[in-house]
């Protein structure tokens, strides 16, 4: 498969795609004519590639995770890592939301008083 049907089965731009070749997140196989394509294993991986990325991971621990696919503990570590930093940013934003809806209130009171 190359890197444009790729982009179009995942929804992912060219961009991103062409990224994560560059930091050597996928390598493709560069056929006689000069096409590159790219093998089941890496295709299987592209979705997974972009969640972690979405999730926050940085490109060396997204290396790390897919270096050791055979390594479920290590992965896990990761996982979980950044599951808790999520949750950190979901209860710092959570608290944000409180401190709008107070400020909000007080400013509804002020405008009843007048």
């Amino acid at each position: 498969m190359t890197l444009e049907e790729i982009a179009r089965k995942f929804d992912i731009s060219l961009d991103k795609l062409r990224k994560y070749e560059e930091q050597g997140l996928l390598k493709g196989t560069l056929l006689q004519n000069g096409e590159k394509v790219y093998s089941e294993k890496e295709i299987s991986h592209i979705a997974q590639l972009n969640d972690l990325f979405k999730a926050g991971f940085s490109v060396e621990d997204v290396r790390e995770y897919m270096d050791n696919m055979r390594d479920e503990k290590q992965r896990l570590r990761l996982l979980r890592k950044y599951r808790n930093i999520l949750i950190s940013e979901l209860h710092q934003k959570q608290k944000s939301i409180e401190n709008l809806d107070y400020i909000i209130a007080e400013i509804k009171k002020k405008e009843a008083i007048s």
